[in-house]
Parts: structure tokens; sequence; C-alpha cells
């Protein structure tokens, strides 16, 4: 019953993650579980190997199994957090609260809507139960559990590579939890554990490069580890900031509420220090030693990096709130007390809630769901052409919409633009086309462009729109004769007049190619081509109502519907609509 709010709480604050869709860093995963490429062992066998596989058996396709499966894992997870808090402050009321303030926080939000996050998941869990067996271990007094524990320490780090850090957790709990003599002894299964996985990290080259060019390049400096350390400090505290982490960086506008919460811990652990017991240094311990291995990273400072430190965060913060409650009457302890936990709930839920709406030229600011949200709109008119295997695909765009700087969180500066005009998100969540093998098997995929290239005669092309919405445009004469009626749409005549032109030089002359390029023309100002071409008309066609229509056109500023006919601007939006984040 104690532990009960905290499940409740984390499933209703992260019950939306359960209709996110899949993400480009799970394609991988998902083709390798599908035999589409070969395993790779040495990249985290135990979450991105075996628990994909697993699952694929299961949900194939369906990404609200693998979603469930995360979430299953994280109220584990609020459960192990429970169980330590019990074992280290011996207070029920100390250990529910730790549960809650690791079951509600915001930390959680990456791991739980983005399926790669098992790894976190999969690890914290596993750390949790590591820690629970070596101290049955020590209670009991027998070997047995401690070497247990070091193997479940292990089977954590073949989910994520922090794991390595579990014995420097373990060594200060030795010191500061009167677990008993002969810590030695008791240490030695977990340094070997840590020692062997070193080995394993550094035979498979999964330790991080050294070189400025690598995307898991290290930084010993001074300055870069205390602003990166300050920077997971403030993003512990629960403010009303729904997006911490938009710029994936350290911020060294952070340190003056890092320092402060550095000086809080502190004084805490001065108050607590004669206690008997010390919850707080053990929290502050697993927090501290689960850190160090990304805090050297000189490229990637994440809110979802604390999801394990945070287990022993949410512990230390607990036994700092009852050590300062403790002084108190226990009615108004306990009045206090609650009102901290459900303000701690209003605002990391409120968080969460508008991490989820937040939005970007109709794209969400969070990477995990903007990804998502594109991947969800494309596929099902993928699927819904029914194309036949071997065909090419490519995706064009001839009005494409002013860049934006995703990194900033805004309208792409001037000095910028060049530098951003040539990223598209869809494109870069197709991958190269990786996720069609597993959602359009068999199509061949050419790419995107701004303009249907020459050579792309025989390719099915797809108008495709910043939110990822696809409209079929066919393919040839058809798909050509599309993009001419968008480029006239936006008045872009020259464009026009170029696609109308090769629509013609396709195939037989298309009477509405002609009258669109003859428009055209005339827009652009050259009426001697564009009297030529009306006259061809005239010749070819005599009876047509739409000779006179373009005598009429050279001087006339709008354009009659049947000479241009008016581009559809409707995106059909399949199925995957509903399933949109």
């Amino acid at each position: 019953m104690a532990v009960a709010p905290a499940l409740l709480a984390a499933v209703w604050i992260f019950r939306h993650a359960l209709g996110t869709f899949f993400t480009p860093d799970d394609l991988v995963s998902l083709a390798r579980a599908a035999g589409l490429e070969p395993s790779s062992p040495a990249f985290r066998p135990l979450s991105a190997g075996l628990a994909f596989r697993v699952q694929w058996a299961f949900f194939r396709l369906d990404p609200r199994g693998y979603h469930a499966v995360n979430l299953a894992l994280h109220l584990a997870a609020v459960i192990g957090v429970y169980a330590l808090a019990v074992r280290l402050s011996g207070r029920v009321s100390v250990a529910a609260g730790s549960a809650l303030l690791f079951a509600a926080s915001a930390i959680a939000f990456t791991p739980l809507h983005w399926l790669s996050g098992i790894g976190d998941l999969l690890a914290c869990g596993l750390l949790l139960a590591a820690t629970l067996a070596h101290l049955e271990g020590r209670r009991r007094g027998q070997a047995a559990w401690c070497w247990v524990g070091a193997g479940l320490a292990g089977a954590a780090a073949l989910a994520k590579e922090t794991a390595i850090a579990w014995p420097l957790a373990l060594a200060v709990l030795e010191w500061r939890g009167n677990l008993g003599a002969r810590r030695g002894r008791a240490l030695l299964p977990g340094v070997l554990m840590g020692l062997a996985v070193a080995g394993w990290l550094a035979l498979t080259r999964r330790l991080p490069g050294s070189g400025a060019a690598d995307p898991y390049a290290v930084s010993a400096s001074p300055v870069h580890l205390a602003v990166n350390l300050l920077t997971y400090l403030s993003w512990c505290v629960p403010l009303p900031n729904p997006l911490p982490d938009a710029v994936a960086g350290a911020n060294p506008s952070t340190w003056p509420l890092g320092a402060l919460v550095v000086l809080g811990v502190a004084a805490a652990i001065r108050q607590q220090r004669r206690r008997p017991r010390h919850p707080l240094e053990a929290g502050v311990a697993w927090w501290c030693a689960f850190l160090i291995p990304v805090l050297p990273l000189a490229h990637h400072t994440y809110l979802y990096y604390l999801y394990i430190p945070w287990a022993g965060g949410a512990l230390a913060l607990a036994a700092a709130v009852d050590e300062l409650l403790g002084r108190l009457p226990q009615r108004a302890a306990a009045g206090i007390g609650g009102a901290a936990l459900a303000a701690f709930l209003l605002v990391e839920g409120d968080n969460v809630a508008v991490r989820e709406r937040l939005r970007l030229r109709a794209l969400p600011l969070d990477r995990t769901l903007r990804e998502a949200t594109l991947l969800a709109h494309a596929l099902p008119a993928l699927r819904e052409a029914g194309l036949p295997r071997g065909t090419p695909v490519g995706f064009v765009n001839p009005i494409p919409g002013p860049p934006v700087d995703l990194a900033r969180s805004g309208p792409a500066r001037a000095a910028d633009r060049d530098s951003l005009a040539g990223y598209l998100p869809l494109e870069a969540v197709l991958r190269g086309g990786e996720a069609l093998r597993l959602f359009a098997p068999g199509l061949d995929y050419r790419g995107f462009a701004a303009t249907i290239p020459p050579g792309w005669e025989n390719v099915e092309c797809f108008l495709y729109e910043q939110r990822g919405w696809l409209r079929p445009w066919g393919r040839g004469q058809r798909a050509l004769l599309n993009q001419a009626a968008m480029q006239a749409a936006y008045g872009r005549w020259a464009a026009a007049e170029s696609s109308y032109a090769r629509a013609r030089a396709a195939g037989d002359t298309l009477p509405q190619a002609l009258c669109g390029q003859v428009v055209a023309l005339y827009r652009l100002r050259r009426s001697r081509e564009a009297d030529a071409l009306a006259d061809s008309f005239a010749l070819r066609w005599p009876g047509d109502r739409r000779v006179p229509e373009l005598r009429r056109a050279r001087d006339e500023t709008t354009v009659d519907p049947d000479l241009v006919p008016p581009f559809d601007f409707r995106i059909a939006k399949g199925p995957g609509a509903r399933r949109a984040p």
C-alpha cells in the first residue's frame, strides 16, 4: 500500500507514452530482431539484442507492446527504489517518498517514450536488484548472495555501460551502511565484475573515443566537468521547465542553481552524519557513481542520462526532507511532507504534459516525439499505396518552408540558413531508407529532392510536408503535372513552365500541360512563345472551349481554373494519424 501511490502516479503521468510510435534509433534494433541485418553482440547484447528479439516475437510492428514493457520495467524499478530505501533508512515514509519522487520525475520521459530507452530501464532495475542481493548477503553473512548481486550488476552492464560504476556506489554503502566487518571480501565480487566489464568494453571497442569528431568523445577539462555536473544537478530540481535539455549540451547558466544544490546536499549530510543510518549518503553516492561515466562526454548532455542516478537522488532527497521534518510535531511533519510531494507531482506531471504538447512549426519540440511523429505520419501512406516490390520511390517538395534550427528550437538565423537548408527532418528519420525495409519491404528508396530530377521518370513520387504526411503523385507525366500545379499555385511561374515543358516532353502532348505552359509563359512576359503555343493548341484542338480563354490569359491577372487546375493541398492522413502523438 505504501508504494501503490507511486505506481499509480507513474502510470497516470506517462500514460501517453503507450501511444508513441517508433523512432529511427529503434529501427536498427528492430531490423536486427527481424533478421534483416546481422546482429552486433558487442553493443548492449541484453537490451538492444535479446530484449528486442523477445519482444519482436510477440509484438512485431506494434509499438504499444514495446512501450507497455518499458512502462512495466519502470514500475519494477519504482518497487526496487522503495525496497532499497526501506533497507537503508528503516522508515516506510522515507521509502514511500523515494518511490514517488522516482516514479513521477520527468527524468523518465525519454526512456518511456523511446523504445531504445529499455537499456536504461533494464540496467536500473538490475542494479537495484543487485544492491538488494548484496545487502541480503551481508545481513545473512552469506557470500553467495554477494556473488548473485555482482552477477546481476554484470547483466546490467550488458544493458547499459554505465552500470560499470556499481562498485563505487557499493563501496560507499559498505563504508557508511553499518553492514559489518570484512568489507574487502564483500566488495570483491563487485570489483571483479567491474574489471570484467571494463575488459569486455575494451575488447569490443565500446569505450569512448578521444577524438573531437567522435560523437562520444570525452573531455577531461575541469571546466567542462564542473559545468556538466552543475547542469545535471540543476535538472534534478523540480521546476516548471518542461524541456531543460532542449540543447543537448552543458549549460553554464545553470551554475547558480547547481551550486545551491551542492550546498544543500553538503548541509544535509553534515546534519545526518552522526545518525546510525546514512541513507542520504548512500543516495548521493549512487547518484554520483552512475553519473561519473557520462560526465566527461563532450557532446552529449541528456536528461535521460539521469534516470539511473535518480534512483539514488530520489532516496537522498526523501531522506533529507525526512531529516528536516523530523524536528516538527508528527502531524505537522506529515502535512508538510504530503504537501511537498503533492507539489512535486503537480510540477513534474505538468512538465511531462507540456513537453508532450510543445510544438514548433507543427512538429513536437522534443526530439523523440518529433521523430516518432514523422514516422507515424509517413509510413501508413507508403503501405497503403500498395506498390509492388522493386518499385523505386522518391520524395519531393518543390515549395519548402523556411529552415528551422531544431537545436535552438526556433526559426533559423540568417547566418545559419545555408547550413540548415539541406537538413530535412523526414529524410533524417527515414535513415536512408532503413525504415522502408521494415514497414514497406521491397521498395527501392531513391531519396529526397526539391523538384523531380531527371532520371526519375519511373520513380513513384510522393509529396511530403513538414509533419511527415505524404501524398502520392504517381510517376512520369502525372508526377510532373502535379509538381507544376503546385508551383503555379505558389506563383513560381518559371519553375512551373519548366515542369509543364518536361511533362510535354515525356510523351504525348497533353492539353493540360500545354495550357499550363502557355499561362506560365504569359506570366513570365514571354508573350511570343506563349502566342505560338496557343496557336498550336488551337490548331490541334480547335473545338476545345479553352481556346478563347488562352487568348485572354495574356492580359488578365487571374487564371481560369480550366487552364491551370488549382492545386489540392490536402494530404491523405491514413490510419497513422490516430496513433500520432
